[in-house]
């Protein structure tokens, strides 16, 4: 989202206020907010430039998705949780002011998903206003012609500060966007890529040097991260490293699919006519994977399955922890004090951090599909949903993901500005593309370095058999869109 982080502080009181719910009912409070001709407030939720609408009595805003995406959307009542709250708040004030209700018919998982949503769009029996899905299943559905182009939608504005314009960047194709997402979604901002800290640990040296201030003076780069991992490494006096010793630095294997990004490299990126191009075949490219290769083959950094790292962290045996930032759970069940960092920079004269988001399973994006009843309808009920979600739902996640034992961790939340402001939406993940795997493409080879650091020696050949392959899949890809588009 544009919102940056920081301004969160600026319409908290505010938010706790309009969330509070009233001594008589479960009626949202809007202290006082002076309405308008059809009771909508001036402002309300810290923003202004409400619309006044009313939709006709039993209007519903009908979105379909997986059922872990639920509670973004609808739940069932106040539970005293904050994000909880926040979504029950946000639609009983959705439902008394522009009169249409959230409802939320869901799959287990995305296989089925698909599935459904295909049928769904091809029967034309059900209308839906809004599909939830993983990035490879909504990748499909938009290569169906199953998705509205959003950009052209009546009522949805995706230069607003609800929806985020780093996958509206991403994500687009020929200047239209299919599927993206925003503030209606936490899913996406939970499955980014990030660093945690132990500070307790962090503290058990005298002279440790400070992450934070590292980040703020441009200095936290991949050679620093090891450099400081190495003070922290110590053996159980077995002869052999493995699952039992202390660590600077851990991750699963998934871990140097996320450190290529965070280099400022790409798989793909968009040419003039915001088409994708492949552009991984870069000399930078080359001498980060070998850079990879060092990092991952320290005895300071061990990979493994998340069973194995979880209780790792828990006891205290690593500094710093590469993982999903929904990992946070195990981190708030812990007595130690924690902290949220950035991924490191390649070096110091990169321009921007590169955080990539695990959309094309872990997270969820959103669309309008084309068997919406009406276009325009659902346009308003999408937008409304995602406005009134930024300062109420979105809020709420960013809070409770910085709070260490129930205090901010003011911190932590200048990094979450970092993290939340370069964001990488990967479409070549998302659209399978290269002939290394049959779904991951080009993925899996950044995805096994981790666990196999000599695999970073064959980048070159890497390129040399699946460069060809590669293109062909993104230029097939392309015509399918362009089918339809002109």
């Amino acid at each position: 989202m544009v919102k940056k982080v920081s301004l969160i502080m600026a319409v908290l009181m505010v938010v706790s206020m309009l969330l509070m719910v009233s001594c008589d009912g479960d009626e949202p409070k809007t202290s006082g907010a002076e309405n308008t001709g059809n009771d909508v407030p001036e402002t309300i939720f810290g923003m202004s430039d409400w619309p006044e609408r009313k939709m006709e009595e039993g209007t519903e805003l009908k979105v379909f998705g997986r059922a872990s995406r639920k509670a973004d959307f609808v739940v069932d009542g106040l539970a005293d949780d904050p994000i909880n709250d926040a979504v029950y708040n946000r639609n009983v004030w959705l439902k008394d002011t522009f009169g249409f209700e959230v409802t939320y018919h869901s799959e287990e998982n995305d296989t089925v998903a698909l599935e459904s949503m295909t049928n769904i769009c091809k029967s034309g029996v059900d209308n839906f206003d809004l599909f939830v899905a993983g990035g490879t299943v909504i990748s499909s559905l938009g290569r169906e012609n199953y998705l509205l182009d959003m950009k052209t939608v009546e009522n949805i504005d995706l230069t607003a500060e609800w929806w985020d314009q780093d996958a509206n960047r991403d994500l687009s194709i020929a200047n239209r966007v299919f599927f993206t997402s925003g503030a209606l979604n936490t899913s996406a901002i939970a499955s980014v890529y990030c660093v945690f800290m132990n500070k307790d640990v962090l503290k058990k040296k005298g002279d440790y040097q400070d992450p934070y201030q590292l980040v703020r003076d441009n200095e936290w780069t991949i050679d620093k991260l090891l450099e400081i991992s190495k003070d922290y490494v110590s053996d159980d006096g077995n002869g052999s490293w493995g699952k039992e010793d202390t660590y600077g630095y851990i991750g699963e294997n998934y871990d140097s699919y996320a450190l290529f990004f965070c280099s400022g490299e790409r798989v793909v990126s968009k040419n003039a006519e915001d088409l994708p191009e492949l552009v991984v075949d870069t000399p930078r490219a080359a001498e980060f994977v070998k850079k990879m290769k060092e990092f991952y083959s320290d005895n300071s950094v061990y990979i493994d399955l998340n069973a194995t790292l979880v209780p790792m962290a828990q006891e205290n045996r690593t500094l710093f922890r590469g993982a999903l930032l929904n990992a946070i759970k195990t981190y708030r069940a812990m007595d130690a004090d924690f902290g949220i960092l950035p991924l490191p920079k390649y070096e110091a004269s990169q321009e921007n951090y590169g955080h990539s988001i695990s959309v094309a399973s872990t997270g969820c994006l959103v669309g309008i599909p084309t068997c919406t009843a009406n276009s325009e309808a659902a346009g308003f009920m999408v937008e409304m949903l995602a406005k009134s979600s930024l300062n109420t739902l979105y809020d709420a996640y960013l809070e409770s993901t910085v709070k260490t034992r129930g205090l901010r961790d003011e911190e932590s939340y200048e990094m979450l500005e970092i993290i939340t402001n370069s964001l990488i939406y990967d479409v070549a993940y998302m659209n399978s593309w290269g002939t290394q795997h049959r779904t991951l493409g080009w993925m899996y080879y950044f995805y096994t370095i981790s666990g196999n650091p000599s695999l970073a020696d064959n980048f070159s050949s890497e390129i040399s058999k699946h460069k060809d392959s590669t293109i062909i899949q993104i230029n097939e890809t392309i015509d399918v869109y362009k089918s339809y588009l002109e």
